[in-house]
């Protein structure tokens, strides 16, 4: 291998999964209609949180293999929530 090719290697990074820090970035890919039944739910308790006078509504849990996209359904999450007008920590 020659040291051109070494280093255009060397230069490559493959970000192929979504990490914590992720979540506080716009995602460049997003598919509606996946896991639609999910994003239902949490729009549902967005909505939710918009009419209660009083305490927040419940959240709810999210679980899944390794590379199923959790990390990438909190990052939405964050910006509908935000879009919404409400907070996210």
């Amino acid at each position: 291998m020659k040291q051109q090719e070494r280093e255009a290697l060397e230069a490559l990074r493959f970000d192929w999964a979504a990490t914590p820090d992720d979540v506080w970035q716009p995602s460049p890919f997003h598919v509606d209609g996946l896991h639609s039944e999910i994003a239902q739910s949490i729009l549902n308790g967005i909505k939710d949180a918009q009419s209660s006078k009083n305490s927040s509504p419940i959240g709810i849990a999210l679980q899944g293999q390794r590379g199923a996209g959790k990390t990438h359904q909190l990052g939405w999450v964050r910006e509908q929530t935000q879009s919404a007008g409400g907070y996210f920590f």
